[in-house]
């Protein structure tokens, strides 16, 4: 059974938390979860994979263990073990690989179309997924420059959407948001959430296929 550990950088409740979203998408694997925003510190690296998913934090603020958290992407990413950022890991893993993150100015909020380059097209990450697919966001802070050597894989007008660097993979959308979670974020938020009425099951099957695929490329 594929063994994947996720580094939890989020501090918020269980039902929004995206620790807790991303483990509901990796049912029928053996998955552990650190709490690196607790200060917890994984006991060892004898895993298939490492996900890095979303956080209310702001990778640029000045926290201790954000600096622990980045020591462990590097460490994980030097190792050539096979690494997932979901859209505050997404960031974190720029950042700490010598990429850079800004604050946008606004929330890209609700269904985005996620149209993928011509290397996303190639990419295992994007397998069996079309060239462009509606996906969920919620994030206010954006990859502005991705780090030296990584491919481009999805771009839209808001911002880098997903590079990849060697066994290292990174998307800022949520493949594994629900609507039901959606909701709660965008009332958090003061965002129009009639938006996610364009959000179909379908979309979230195809959204998910990402996970799926990292799955598939680790196990």
């Amino acid at each position: 059974m594929t063994k994947v550990l996720i580094l939890n950088p989020d501090p918020d409740e269980w039902e929004i938390n995206a620790a807790n979203h991303v483990l509901y998408a990796l049912e029928g694997h053996e998955v552990e979860i650190v709490n690196v925003c607790k200060g917890e510190l994984p006991k060892h690296f004898n895993y298939d994979g490492f996900i890095v998913p979303g956080s209310a934090v702001s990778c640029y603020e000045d926290i201790a263990w954000l600096r622990t958290l980045e020591d462990l992407i590097r460490r994980i990413h030097s190792s050539g073990k096979p690494l997932l950022g979901v859209c505050f890991g997404h960031q974190a893993i720029a950042k700490a690989l010598g990429g850079r993150v800004v604050f946008a100015g606004s929330r890209e909020f609700g269904p985005v179309n996620m149209p993928l380059t011509e290397e996303g097209k190639k990419s295992l990450l994007f397998n069996d997924i079309p060239n462009s697919f509606l996906v969920l966001e919620s994030h206010q802070d954006k990859v502005s420059k991705i780090p030296q050597g990584a491919v481009l894989l999805a771009e839209n007008d808001f911002c880098i959407q997903s590079f990849s660097l060697g066994n290292t993979f990174c998307v800022q959308f949520h493949p594994e948001m629900t609507v039901k979670t959606a909701n709660i974020l965008g009332t958090r938020y003061g965002k129009d959430i009639s938006v996610l009425d364009n959000f179909k099951e379908s979309d979230h099957r195809t959204a998910l296929k990402v996970v799926d695929n990292f799955i598939e490329f680790i196990s």
